[in-house]
C-alpha cells in the first residue's frame, strides 16, 4: 500500500522534534514544523480521504461521468499545449 505524504511529513516533523528536544538539530535549521504546518495537514488528508472515498465509482463510471465528476473543464484552443 502506498503511503500517504502527510505520513511521511508528520514522521519528518517527529524526528526533526527530537533531534531539537536532543539538541542534535541547530534550531535555525528546522524547517518541517513551517513547511507543512498541522492545517496544510488535515487539509491534504481531507482531499486524499475524498479521493480514496470517490475512487471505486470510477471503475463504473464512462468518461464523460469521470470528466463530470473531477470538475474537469474543457481547454479552449488557445490553453492547450
Amino acid at each position: 500500500m502506498v503511503e500517504r505524504p502527510t505520513t511521511s511529513w508528520r514522521k519528518g516533523i517527529a524526528e526533526e522534534a527530537k533531534e531539537l528536544a536532543a539538541s542534535s538539530l541547530d534550531p535555525d535549521c528546522a524547517s518541517m514544523a513551517g513547511l507543512f504546518p498541522e492545517a496544510l495537514l488535515m487539509a491534504t488528508d481531507a482531499v486524499l480521504d475524498t479521493f480514496e472515498d470517490e475512487l471505486p465509482t470510477l471503475a463504473e463510471a464512462d468518461d464523460a461521468q469521470v470528466l463530470r465528476c473531477s470538475g474537469a473543464r474543457r481547454l479552449g484552443p488557445e490553453r492547450r499545449n
